[in-house]
């Protein structure tokens, strides 16, 4: 049985609760896999990467095209999941396939070297612009997609990629 004591300031630093969370794992039991997952603290960039570690797959900063064409086909493959999902009808192989994509996404993203977190951050914040500062709301075309509104600039994500760190 383990038994998981944090120090406050530990709820506040991520990176703290995972040396405690580790530190208390080790004493716990034989596997690593058995470390504890402290709810809504999920960081599925670091998670992608620890898991691809564990594969022996490249996760740093350096390109692999090898993996990388590796993660395109299980892309395609997740997609195809999902497409029969929809058919089917079946909500729970629809989030299924919807997780293994955004799993397989970030990595084939890790595979390219590419700094996940910065470019997700980058991407977002250029999402953010699209939204109207006085309604609070975006505009949408008929079929739902939002639009770019005038002046929007889309993300700089060269600085993300390792080849020209």
């Amino acid at each position: 049985m383990t038994f998981l004591f944090l120090h406050w300031e530990s709820l506040f630093i991520p990176h703290l609760t995972c040396i405690y969370i580790f530190m208390f794992s080790i004493f716990n039991s034989h596997h690593l896999c058995n470390q504890i997952r402290i709810p809504n603290m999920v960081n599925p960039f670091s998670d992608q990467k620890q898991f691809m570690k564990a594969c022996d797959q490249t996760a740093d900063n350096v390109m692999n095209a090898e993996q990388y064409d590796l993660y395109r086909k299980l892309i395609a493959e997740e997609v195809g999941e999902l497409d029969d999902a929809v058919k089917n009808n079946d909500q729970v192989e629809q989030l299924d396939a919807l997780i293994d994509i955004l799993v397989v996404t970030i990595g084939a993203i890790h595979s390219m070297g590419a700094d996940a977190e910065g470019a997700w951050n980058e991407v977002f914040q250029t999402n953010l612009a699209k939204i109207d500062p006085q309604t609070g709301k975006v505009t949408k075309r008929g079929d739902g997609k939002v639009l770019k509104p005038e002046g929007w600039k889309a993300p700089e994500l060269k600085p993300f990629l390792s080849e020209f760190k």
